[in-house]
């Protein structure tokens, strides 16, 4: 009878080991066919100075517990940003969402360059996705202050001279030089960079043949598709022309 129910008892615990082992399978499986987390940047292009929104994907939803955290960390100080709704600093960061169990971002408020190239992680219950948000030419833009934009623009008879300069701004300005009708080619802008920022700088002085004498000069430049400069000036025939 001992042996009968020796081996009984092996046969009954090895049955629960396996279903155990299949619980815990099933559990995973379930668990990683429930969310696919990652993040992606929602601001397009990003202004310094304004806010900048970062999604949390959180993928399939079916059987989401409401009191499933959400969570962002990172930044420039690698902390706690934002907890299930609750920020850690509500002057720079908050968290918008419809619904416990759907997407869900982080605002960055008042972006600067301490907040660019730095690693943010968002979590969605046990599943996180962790990323840089790196600096490019195609997505940042740094708008220059009034008083960082100088413009001179002088005629002397047939000669003119134009000089521009941008200070603090991202990515390196284009410019676009037009008198009359005539579209000029430019040399390219000289620049230098100041951590992320760039001062930049144009220099052209132009000979007006006599036909154009009475037209006007227009300089446009833009940050990609943001213009920061656009002036028309009337040339001064009646005095430096003859």
């Amino acid at each position: 009878m001992a042996v009968i129910f020796a081996i009984c008892s092996s046969k009954f615990m090895s049955s629960v080991k396996n279903l155990v082992v299949n619980i815990i399978l099933f559990i995973m499986i379930e668990c990683n066919a429930a969310y696919n987390v990652y993040w992606k940047r929602d601001t397009s292009p990003v202004m310094f100075g304004d806010s900048v929104n970062l999604m949390c994907m959180v993928g399939r939803q079916e059987g989401c517990d409401n009191s499933t955290t959400r969570r962002w960390d990172g930044g420039p100080n690698n902390t706690i940003l934002l907890l299930n709704g609750h920020s850690s600093n509500a002057t720079k960061y908050y968290e918008v969402t419809k619904d416990p169990c759907d997407n869900f971002s982080l605002v960055i408020m008042n972006f600067n360059m301490n907040d660019v190239n730095q690693e943010y992680w968002c979590s969605f219950g046990f599943e996180t996705s962790r990323q840089n948000l790196p600096l490019d030419e195609q997505n940042f833009i740094g708008m220059p202050t009034k008083n960082n934009i100088h413009v001179s623009v002088q005629q002397w008879a047939t000669k003119l001279d134009i000089s521009i300069g941008f200070y603090k701004v991202f990515p390196k300005p284009k410019c676009k030089i037009k008198i009359g009708d005539e579209h000029l080619l430019i040399d390219p802008i000289k620049s230098n960079v100041s951590r992320i920022f760039i001062n930049a700088y144009l220099h052209k002085t132009i000979t007006i043949s006599k036909d154009r004498c009475h037209g006007n000069v227009s300089i446009k430049c833009a940050l990609l598709t943001t213009t920061i400069l656009d002036i028309t000036q009337s040339l001064n025939c009646s005095f430096s022309c003859r």
